[in-house]
């Protein structure tokens, strides 16, 4: 599974570089980049567009068949969401908690209350 957190603000991207991790093959050119891209406003209601590019490039034991999460950091419930693998437009669905969207696939989650302080360490604010 693949993860990305991501806070959408005027027009962003970065590259994840990933290899098996184990050897030096990458000196031989085997790893692989996925491209993420964000478009959003930078203050303001308005659209924002999450886009994950195709895997590109091969190592050993790569894992092509994968889920991926986004974890999209708004200031409010989004009105409107649209998903799109490939070409292919997919339904999402609400889930009604965090357990029922870990447990599914092709849902959404709105946390009203995230912990946008889990980074911080003791004595901090």
């Amino acid at each position: 599974q693949r993860k990305f957190e991501v806070y959408p603000s005027g027009d962003t991207n970065f590259e994840i570089y990933e290899d098996d991790g184990l050897t030096t093959d990458y000196k031989e050119g085997k790893s692989a980049t996925t491209m993420i891209t964000s478009s959003a406003p930078k203050e303001g209601k308005g659209k924002a567009v999450i886009k994950a590019g195709l895997l590109t490039g091969d190592y050993e034991e790569i894992v092509n068949d994968r889920s991926t999460e986004f974890i999209v950091n708004v200031s409010e419930k989004p009105t409107d969401l649209a998903l799109k693998i490939g070409n292919r437009n997919v339904s999402l669905k609400e889930a009604a908690s965090l357990e029922e969207f870990e447990k599914g696939t092709n849902l959404y989650f709105y946390d009203e209350t995230p912990n946008l302080n889990k980074y911080s360490t003791e004595g901090s604010e």
